[in-house]
C-alpha cells in the first residue's frame, strides 16, 4: 500500500472521532447486542451469568468490561459509514484502523484477555454498514444491510484464507481449518450476507419475539438455532469439526426438537447441554457473535427513525 493511502486511511479513522447523534444511537444498540449476547443464560458452553462456560481465562465481568471499552470504537464504525464517499469496499481499511484501536482498547480493559475481538470483526462491519447506507436509504432495513455486508467483504476469504505462499508453519488457526477442511469461517458469511443470520437467526428471533417467549428465552432459542447451520471455529479450532458439525449441532437439534424454550423439556435438554460442554470444553463463541449481531440487527428493526436521529 501506498504512503498516501496509508496517510487516506488514518485521516478517514481520525475524523470518525467526532460521533454525531445517528452514530452515537446506532453504536448504542450495538453495544446492547453485545451486552444481552452475553447475560442471556444459561448459554452452552458460554460465559454467562450463571457461569464461564468452557473458559479458565474470562468471566461474565470480563465481558461486561470488555463492552464498555468497545463502546466508543462501535459508535466510531457507523460513524466511518457515513463519513465514507465511494463503494463500500474501501470503507474496510478505515474499519480495520478503528478496530485495531478499539482492540487495544479491550485488551488493556481485560487484562490482555481476547474477550469480543471477533464481535468486534463483524458487529463493526455491520454497524457500518448501517452508516454508509444511512447517505442513501435513510433508516434502512436489514436485507439492504446484510447485502451491503456482502458487497464491502467480497473476496475476503481469498485474500486473507487463500494466500498460498504462506508456509504451513506459518498458518493461521483460520487457514488451517481452511486449506485442511474447507472452513471460510465468518470471513465466509460475512462475504455471503451473513445467511445463518438473514435465513435462520432473524426469523427465529422475531418469532420468538411475536410469540412473548420473552427477551432471554427468545435469545437462547436464537442461539440453538443458529448454533444448528452454523460452522463455528471456535469450536474448531480446539476440536475436530465434527465436534461441532455433528455432536454440537446434533445436541442443539435434539433441544429444538423437543420444543426448544418452548417446553420444559427443551428448558431440561439446555441445562443439560450447558454441562455438557463445559466437560468436553466446546464454546461456541463464532456462534454467540452471530447472536449478538442479530439482536442489534433486530433492535433496529424495531426503532423508530425519529429515535435514531435524537
Amino acid at each position: 500500500m501506498k504512503k498516501a493511502q496509508v496517510a487516506e486511511i488514518a485521516a478517514a479513522a481520525e475524523k470518525t472521532r467526532w460521533i454525531g447523534p445517528f452514530a452515537e444511537t446506532v453504536g448504542s444498540l450495538a453495544v446492547e447486542a453485545m451486552l444481552y449476547e452475553v447475560t442471556c443464560t444459561p448459554s452452552p458452553g458460554l460465559v454467562d451469568r450463571q457461569n464461564s462456560g468452557a473458559h479458565t481465562d474470562m468471566d461474565f465481568y470480563s465481558f461486561m468490561s470488555s463492552s464498555a471499552a468497545l463502546s466508543v470504537c462501535l459508535a466510531r464504525c457507523v460513524q466511518a459509514g457515513l463519513n465514507h464517499q465511494g463503494e463500500s469496499p474501501a470503507l474496510l481499511p478505515v474499519l480495520r484502523q478503528i478496530g485495531i484501536e478499539g482492540e487495544v482498547r479491550m485488551l488493556k480493559a481485560t487484562g490482555g484477555v481476547n474477550t469480543q475481538k471477533g464481535l468486534l470483526f463483524s458487529l463493526g462491519i455491520v454497524a457500518a454498514a448501517v452508516g454508509w447506507l444511512r447517505q442513501t436509504l435513510g433508516k434502512p432495513d436489514s436485507a439492504a444491510i446484510l447485502q451491503s455486508v456482502a458487497e464491502m467483504t467480497n473476496g475476503l476469504v481469498a485474500r486473507e484464507l487463500g494466500r498460498i505462499e504462506r508456509p504451513e508453519t506459518h498458518w493461521t488457526a483460520g487457514e488451517r481449518l481452511y486449506r485442511l477442511h474447507g472452513v471460510t469461517g465468518i470471513r465466509g458469511e460475512m462475504e455471503q450476507g451473513l445467511p445463518a443470520i438473514g435465513q435462520h437467526g432473524l426469523p427465529a428471533l422475531r418469532k420468538a419475539m411475536a410469540d412473548n417467549l420473552g427477551v432471554n428465552h427468545a435469545l437462547l432459542q436464537t442461539l440453538l438455532v443458529l448454533m444448528t447451520v452454523v460452522d463455528d471455529t471456535t469450536v474448531m479450532n480446539r476440536h475436530h469439526p465434527d465436534k461441532m458439525r455433528l455432536w454440537a449441532k446434533g445436541k442443539a437439534q435434539e433441544a429444538l426438537l423437543a420444543g426448544g424454550l418452548y417446553t420444559v423439556q427443551g428448558h431440561s435438554l439446555l441445562a443439560d447441554m450447558d454441562r455438557e460442554f463445559i466437560e468436553h470444553n466446546v464454546s461456541p463463541g463464532g456462534v454467540a457473535d452471530l447472536l449478538a449481531v442479530t439482536w442489534f440487527l433486530y433492535r433496529l428493526e424495531n426503532t423508530p427513525q425519529s429515535a435514531l436521529d435524537e
